[in-house]
Formats: C-alpha cells, structure tokens, sequence
C-alpha cells in the first residue's frame, strides 16, 4: 500500500492507491525455465537435409563461378584444351594428358615449343616440339616448321607450314581422360540431367521450422 497526500480545498487528505500484486505460477516458472535452457542452448541446429541442401547449394556455386571463370578467361586470352591420344611426347606429356594451349603467329613460335598443328590428311592434330623453323619464300607470316615428339627418335615425315599455332602452356598428366569422358553424349546428358535436378532439389522452397510459443505472464 502507497501514501501520498494531496490538497483537497486546503486541508490534507490522505489518498491512498492500491495495487495488486501479481503472483506468477508454476506453469509460467515452466515457461521460463525452458526459454532459458533455448537462449543458452542457442539457435536450433538445422536438420540434415538442410545442411545437405545447403552443402548442394555452396558446391554447385563453387562450380558455376569455376565454370563461368574458365570461359570468360578462354575467351578474352584465346585458350583451350588438347588432349594428347598418343605417347609421342613421353614422359614430358604422357598419353592422356590433356594440354592448355594459347594461339600464337607463327612469328612468335620458337625452337622448343610444343604446337599442336593439324595433321596431313587426318582430321587428328599432332603435337609436337619444334625442332626447327623456316621461312615461306613469298608468305612473310608464315612458317614452315619442323616437329618431332619426345619420345620418337626421328623428326615429322613432313614440314607444317601455318601463320599460327596453338602453343602449349601447362599439361596435366591423365586429366585429359576425364576431359574426353565427360564429353561423351551420355555423360553430358547424365550431368545435364543431375545439375537441373540438384538446383530443383536446392531451390525447392520448404516450410519454416516450427517456432516455440513465448512465454506469457499469467496472473492468478
């Protein structure tokens, strides 16, 4: 019980405010009892399929980003894949190898480089190293060169002449296998099809976790 005192036609009188006393039950002591263990506990875990889900989504972005990465850097530079089908070029290019290549003018082809050139009467480019390299009489931009593969004891049967050439950058050992089988008909189609459906499955929208109730006075 409060006191207080006021003037009422100047004289004191004694006004008194009651208030009441909320007494809190055991239901409520329940209540709040379990929202501090959650706040203790902190956020709730999501479920495994939300963390596989979440896992899918930062596996295909690192794809995407690495995919669209490599052909915007192939284009603006002029890059490509080789994939070497022959032991030619043992044990600097081992048969599977798969090759970054960069197309230069012949005028700036030197002895040493590994070109891959297109091959007389066979729709199979050769790479090779140049061994040696000639002017053409009348062609100032072109070049007649001579290759020979690591790995063969004598050069080319016969000279290539070209105003440009893939030159070889970096190789990779085996890689070249994986290149040629992901461009097969029915793994393209099999990776086409398990992308579309692991973005459906990724982007599918699903329902909220269930909120816990907040705990609400009660008065007795």
């Amino acid at each position: 019980m409060a006191v207080h005192r006021g003037v009422v036609s100047g004289a004191p009188v004694p006004i008194t405010e009651m208030t009441t006393t909320i007494h809190r039950g055991p239901a409520h002591a329940r209540a709040h009892g379990l929202a501090r263990r959650r706040r203790a506990a902190g956020p709730a875990r999501p479920s495994r399929p939300g963390r596989v889900r979440d896992m899918l989504i930062g596996v295909l972005g690192v794809v995407g980003v690495l995919t669209v990465a490599w052909l915007l850097v192939s284009w603006l530079l002029g890059l490509s894949l080789v994939v070497l089908v022959t032991g030619s070029m043992a044990p600097t290019m081992p048969t599977g190898s798969a090759a970054l290549v960069h197309t230069v003018t012949a005028a700036d082809l030197a002895v040493g480089d590994v070109v891959t050139v297109p091959r007389p009467n066979s729709a199979t480019p050769v790479t090779h190293r140049i061994v040696q390299i000639d002017t053409v009489r009348g062609d100032s931009a072109s070049r007649s060169l001579i290759l020979q593969g690591d790995a063969n004891d004598v050069v080319d049967s016969a000279p290539y002449v070209v105003d440009e050439a893939p030159r070889v950058v970096a190789a990779a050992p085996h890689l070249g296998w994986v290149v040629l089988w992901a461009k097969t008909p029915t793994v393209m189609l099999a990776l086409a099809l398990l992308i579309a459906g692991a973005i459906a499955w990724a982007l599918w929208p699903t329902a909220p976790p269930a909120q816990a109730p907040e705990p609400s006075d009660e008065k007795d």
